[in-house]
């Protein structure tokens, strides 16, 4: 646990609050977070899960971006990875639709389609939980071989 709080005082400089007060302003959100913490552990930006897999073939510690909609097509992408052995981690950002509009989805389909692909997923319901399982992610993704997928919900993160 000390080393996991160390690599995170490194990424924040110093020693984040133990709480937060009702109503103070958050300065990050979720994906900022993670971007923040893959750019501290050295990882390569990829702009999607086939560009990644080619990266974390080539050695390199490969990242992705991934939106809700465009989960469903990287399946094929992280289903390769996982049968290449080739470690890297996405963060899948879900997003249901608004309230006011009649929902046809949950927004969470791509999670459960990326569930089944062979990946490690991950789900944060904090911001500091995406920092967290964007290290984890990261050391047992490398560890195990496995591509490695960090799920946020952006209506829950922005709460």
């Amino acid at each position: 646990m000390t080393k996991l709080t160390d690599a995170l005082n490194r990424l924040f400089r110093s020693r984040p609050p133990t709480e937060i007060e009702p109503g103070a302003e958050v300065e990050l959100d979720g994906a900022s977070v993670v971007a923040r913490c893959e750019a501290m552990l050295g990882s390569a930006p990829a702009d999607d899960p086939a560009a990644a897999l080619g990266l974390a073939l080539t050695g390199a510690r490969a990242t992705c971006l991934i939106s809700g909609a465009d989960g469903e097509t990287s399946v094929a992408a992280i289903r390769s990875a996982a049968g290449r052995q080739a470690p890297f981690v996405a963060h899948l950002l879900a997003r249901a639709a608004a309230s006011h509009t009649i929902a046809r989805s949950t927004g969470h389909e791509a999670l459960h389609t990326l569930a089944d692909a062979g990946a490690l997923v991950l789900v944060a319901q904090t911001v500091q939980d995406a920092a967290h399982l964007t290290i984890v992610a990261r050391c047992v993704a490398e560890r195990a071989l496995v591509p490695a997928v960090v799920a946020l919900d952006e209506e829950e993160i922005s709460r």
